[in-house]
């Protein structure tokens, strides 16, 4: 069996509420514009230099020379990012790597996933890979996203958020016995094609919530954002000595959706 990822429908809020954004258009010529440049050029003789002493151009240039100011770098306005969702209250933050245990007594969870961008086109999803010990998914249905929002054993379940962008929740009283890690990550929809990347994006974040209370019991925010990223693996839910923890991983490769599927066993049509 194998996955076929479905053609991704923009999200509504990259088709509404960014669609106005003509500030972050760069301005098209059209044909009709550039008729009626005209193209034509009348040569025009080069001015033939006048012969001097070289001890009058030496004493002309030379002075100039070294006291020529060093070129100064040029400085690109940043851009600013659209903020068209609110950031909700992020409590028991982590820092990369810090890795936190949750608590025993909750065994439903919601992971919360948000962010803003800085360019309309970045349509940004989230997904889990349910691992064995192995470090690979036991078959290509183990692979949890937008076009296929449920795990074999019903643990795991793919939603859109209402607070957050989308949620990804886990009941861990029917989580496959095999399953050790369940791997979240972050990846642009046709980022190679549109020429996008991380560095485009904002304020991404996670929160573990209690499914039952809506409870924040940890929250991780990524802030290493960088232009040669395209996905990015935020966070992993690990089973360590009969107890579930959570990685703040926040690393990032120049994989699309399919190139993550390969990484963790999951055959792409």
């Amino acid at each position: 069996m194998s996955i076929d990822i479905p053609q991704k429908v923009t999200s509504a809020y990259t088709q509404s509420s960014l669609q106005n954004r003509t500030d972050l258009v760069r301005p098209a010529y059209s044909s009709q514009t550039v008729n009626t440049v005209n193209f034509r050029a009348v040569p025009v003789p080069k001015p033939q230099p006048v012969p001097q002493p070289m001890h009058q151009f030496a004493a002309q240039t030379a002075p100039q020379a070294f006291h020529q100011p060093a070129p100064q770098p040029v400085q690109q306005a940043s851009v600013p990012y659209i903020k068209d969702m609110t950031i909700p209250q992020l409590s028991n933050l982590l820092q990369k790597g810090q890795k936190a245990a949750l608590e025993s007594g909750v065994r439903h969870l919601t992971f919360g996933f948000g962010w803003n961008v800085r360019d309309s086109r970045c349509d940004i999803d989230a997904s889990a890979f349910l691992v064995t010990e192995t470090g690979k998914v036991p078959g290509d249905d183990w692979f949890v996203f937008y076009g296929q929002d449920t795990s074999p054993d019903g643990s795991t379940m793919f939603r859109q958020g209402s607070t957050d962008r989308e949620n990804i929740m886990i009941d861990l009283t029917k989580l496959d016995q095999r399953i050790r890690k369940v791997i979240f990550v972050l990846t642009i929809n046709e980022a190679f094609a549109q020429h996008l990347n991380f560095s485009m994006i904002c304020d991404p974040y996670v929160r573990i919530m209690d499914t039952q209370t809506g409870r924040v019991l940890l929250s991780y925010r990524m802030e290493e954002l960088y232009a040669n990223v395209t996905s990015m693996t935020i966070g992993e839910l690990y089973l360590h000595n009969g107890a579930w923890k959570f990685n703040p991983v926040g690393n990032g490769v120049q994989q699309d959706l399919a190139g993550q599927c390969a990484i963790y066993g999951v055959a792409i049509e």
